[in-house]
């Protein structure tokens, strides 16, 4: 399996639209955050969208690292037979 560079460049453009989008909210002060919920459930579910996305791509990679590892042990021991 390959690293689908579409798929990480779509990822990532997702990633640049919730971190322009989390901008809106970098002059807010921690009490107003604090007292505001609407606030912060915007900013929180933007950070978990972000780690998620972040996680995906990670997945994604990770994944493609362990298919080559497979794909070349099975062709070692193929080669040692």
């Amino acid at each position: 399996m390959k690293v689908d560079e579409r798929l990480v460049l779509r990822k990532l453009s997702e990633l640049e639209e919730y971190a322009s989008q989390i901008q809106d909210f970098r002059s807010i002060s921690v009490d107003d955050y604090k007292s505001d919920w609407k606030s912060q459930r915007i900013i929180e579910r933007t950070l978990q969208m972000m780690i998620e996305t972040c996680v995906d791509i990670a997945g994604h990679i990770i994944t493609d690292i362990h298919g080559q590892k497979i794909f070349h042990r099975r062709v070692a021991e193929q080669n040692e037979k």
